[in-house]
């Protein structure tokens, strides 16, 4: 294993590593933050912190594959797919993340924090490597019971579908659903799959329909992930035809900037920046968002990247992809 790069922040570190080559590498992230009230309460500049310990609450993404498949358009990891990573390889990247706490003086065990999330997040679609991510949740579960894991999809139905049959597991997981349109049209495009004509992927009713029988297993309310973009349309009224408000909170993700985004023209709508200074909404496109969704009636956070997030270029695929642009020694690649 090679550590081929380190962004250190403040409260957390990112890494950028080698497996058992140097051609196979994975983005890593750790962080303690404040805990949240509820689902979607916490600032987002460092200095707003409070509490901040290794014993309120630790979050580490891992990866679950090299690459993805999947061609999500504001993802740098689109159309990328290498191969899934093994479970020793999935818990090999926890491992790692909890030996490092040693370097910075964070040596506490996960048992001892309030809160341990572990994000299946990092690189991407956990679902399409299930049997290996249901059976690394398994042993995190057996080594930390208080654990929570974060589960985010596109949506396949078969292999999310393979959750249900593993109630021991269901309280421990988190689930987020990629969703990025009201409606299908704009969810096929964000997502880069015709969703009705591809019967394999779960269309919003049948995404609902899981979330009831999940919540039979686990009742924290189930989170419905947005970008959202200039010149999109978006009417979350009109999505309560399909979700309960007591099953799903809506989390609101500006755009991480990166190399894809930029290719495709893609405009915040919501802006990392703005957020983070309180800054009220900047634009009447923005506004009647925002109104729309207040009178939706659904719960909904922000999540924004924090301030130094921002600043040194550490959201999802940031920092692989900036490397990728240094110079490096031949070999590491293809």
């Amino acid at each position: 294993m090679n550590i081929l790069k380190t962004i250190e922040m403040k409260c957390w570190q990112a890494y950028v590593l080698s497996l058992w080559n140097n051609k196979d590498l994975v983005e890593v992230w750790d962080v303690y933050l404040p805990n949240e009230n509820e689902y979607w309460t916490r600032p987002y500049r460092y200095e707003d912190f409070w509490e901040v310990s290794d014993k309120n609450k630790r979050v580490i993404t891992i990866c679950t594959m090299l690459g993805c498949y999947f061609n999500c358009q504001f993802c740098a990891s689109r159309r990328s797919y290498v191969r899934n990573l093994t479970k020793d390889e999935i818990l090999w990247q926890v491992d790692f993340l909890i030996s490092q706490w040693k370097v910075f003086n964070r040596s506490i065990d996960p048992n001892e924090s309030k809160e341990f999330h572990v994000l299946y997040t990092r690189m991407w679609e956990p679902f399409a490597n299930i049997d290996n991510v249901i059976s690394s949740i398994y042993e995190l579960v057996d080594r930390y019971p208080h654990i929570k894991i974060w589960l985010s999809t596109c949506g396949w139905e078969q292999w999310v579908l393979e959750l249900l049959k593993h109630p021991n597991i269901a309280p421990n997981i988190m689930m987020q659903f990629s969703v990025h349109g009201t409606d299908e049209i704009i969810r096929s495009k964000m997502l880069g799959i015709d969703i009705t004509f591809d019967s394999k992927i779960m269309d919003m009713r049948r995404i609902s329909k899981f979330i009831k029988d999940f919540r039979k297993l686990n009742q924290r309310m189930v989170s419905l992930n947005f970008i959202l973009l200039k010149w999109v349309s978006y009417d979350f009224i009109k999505l309560r035809e399909v979700f309960d408000i007591q099953d799903v909170y809506i989390r609101l993700s500006p755009l991480n900037i990166t190399g894809n985004s930029n290719d495709l023209w893609m405009e915040w709508l919501i802006k990392q920046q703005d957020v983070i200074e309180k800054k009220p909404l900047s634009s009447e496109e923005l506004k009647y968002v925002m109104d729309n969704l207040d009178r939706s009636g659904f719960r909904y956070a922000y999540a924004p990247a924090i301030d130094e997030e921002i600043k040194y270029n550490a959201a999802c695929w940031q920092a692989l992809e900036i490397l990728r642009k240094e110079k490096i020694p031949d070999g590491f690649y293809n």
